[in-house]
């Protein structure tokens, strides 16, 4: 609970403790009152605490200690004194609760404390963000993908002949999957690491579902592309997608239980999530 509303809770239920019950508490009465701090029980919520103390007509003030459940309240008790006569400076037979002087503009104050301090644990955890985004990308090597807040690592295996199906597997076991293209930036990266010395690799699109829906591993459509003219066949034995040198890079599809003998995968570094 937000320690300001929590205050504010205590002082409306000090309030109604003390203007409840106007025929006992709020009368001139004779004695010397002493105040007895006593432990009332546990509970679930401070509303349940204050709902506690209000059932008391002796109960003056509650507390709600939140690690221990515990609620403590602070009683009145009455010495019989003679010459003693007390009452309650709030007492007022012809005012209500809701209506007591000075209640509306300190919980208004309340309101705009409580408003201030959401706008500070905001702004906090704006910080928090950017500061993450900034040792993030400091520490990444390979791609930072700004939409996913994660840094992505481009590993090629290559030396054994591998299908589509073979490559994923290859991908997943190193901790990642076929790579998924999702901008141009993204895409200049890759053709780096391609480009270095290899061939011809499988990505991670596929339209073995549906004829012409072409999503990544994920399930996620293919919204950025780099189709070779004339690509794709829209055949549907040809339904995995390859980049390859000998079209400069550009993207084909290919029948999925093709063998080649270069592997590209796409694995996750860092994550401002971690």
């Amino acid at each position: 609970m937000n320690i300001v509303l929590f205050i504010s809770i205590i002082f409306i239920g000090i309030t109604l403790s003390v203007t409840n019950e106007q025929g006992s508490l709020c009368e001139l009465s004779k004695g010397t009152p002493i105040t007895v701090n006593k432990v009332l029980g546990t509970y679930s919520t401070a509303n349940e605490c204050a709902q506690a103390c209000k059932s008391k007509k002796s109960c003056l003030i509650w507390h709600f200690d939140r690690k221990s459940d515990e609620c403590r309240i602070v009683k009145l008790k009455i010495n019989d004194d003679k010459q003693g006569v007390f009452g309650f400076s709030l007492c007022n037979t012809t005012i209500q609760p809701s209506t007591l002087p000075g209640l509306e503009s300190l919980l208004d104050e309340v309101k705009n404390i409580s408003r201030a301090i959401a706008g500070l644990e905001e702004q906090n955890q704006d910080l928090g963000n950017e500061l993450k985004t900034l040792i993030v990308t400091g520490l990444c090597s390979g791609y930072f993908d700004s939409n996913t807040g994660t840094c992505y690592t481009y590993k090629v295996f290559t030396g054994v002949n591998r299908n589509w199906t073979d490559s994923r597997s290859q991908c997943q076991a190193a901790g990642g999957d076929l790579a998924d293209i999702r901008s141009t930036n993204e895409w200049e990266s890759v053709k780096e690491v391609l480009s270095e010395s290899y061939s011809t690799a499988f990505l991670g699109g596929s339209d073995a579902q549906e004829e012409g829906n072409w999503v990544w591993t994920d399930g996620s459509p293919v919204t950025f592309s780099d189709w070779e003219t004339g690509r794709p066949l829209n055949d549907t034995y040809y339904n995995c997608m390859v980049a390859s040198y000998y079209y400069s890079w550009r993207w084909v599809d290919d029948p999925c239980d093709t063998y080649y003998s270069d592997t590209l995968c796409k694995i996750p570094e860092l994550s401002l999530q971690n």
